[in-house]
């Protein structure tokens, strides 16, 4: 038997089950990275549109108004009475009016307070996320 000999040009010869074991790995990879990618972008109109189930109905609710930038859209925090960090963080899908807009502003809404369907992911660990159609947003 001769002793092995690398040529500086070509890498030694693989056998065929190793380029088989390595091909089927990256293609599992590429599966597995190709089915976790969200290529639809729900529009504004799927995400507060009326045939989603209303979970709540919000009535003299009382929170706070804060503007999220990376969803360009106003949401009204809400704090869940008997829980020490429990949050409803509501979306407003309508646009609310100018005098209204001011980041931190206390104010008091009613409402059917609509499903996710996990669009947004709860950012905190009592979060609760819904869409709102405010029927009455107000200063208290």
């Amino acid at each position: 038997m001769q002793p092995f000999k690398y040529n500086c040009c070509y890498p030694p010869k693989l056998h065929m089950s190793a380029i088989k074991i390595y091909l089927t790995g990256l293609a599992i990879v590429l599966v597995i990275s190709l089915a976790s990618c969200n290529k639809h972008k729900a529009s504004t109109d799927e995400l507060c549109g009326v045939n989603r189930a209303t979970v709540l109905v919000a009535d003299d609710f009382t929170g706070q108004l804060a503007y999220n930038t990376e969803m360009g859209k106003w949401v009204i925090n809400v704090a869940i009475p008997g829980t020490y960090d429990g949050l409803r963080t509501c979306i407003v899908c309508d646009d609310i009016a100018d005098e209204l807009k001011v980041q931190g502003l206390i104010v008091v809404f009613s409402g059917d307070l609509k499903e996710s369907n996990g669009y947004q992911r709860p950012q905190l660990g009592g979060q609760e996320i819904y869409y709102v159609n405010p029927t009455k947003l107000k200063k208290p």
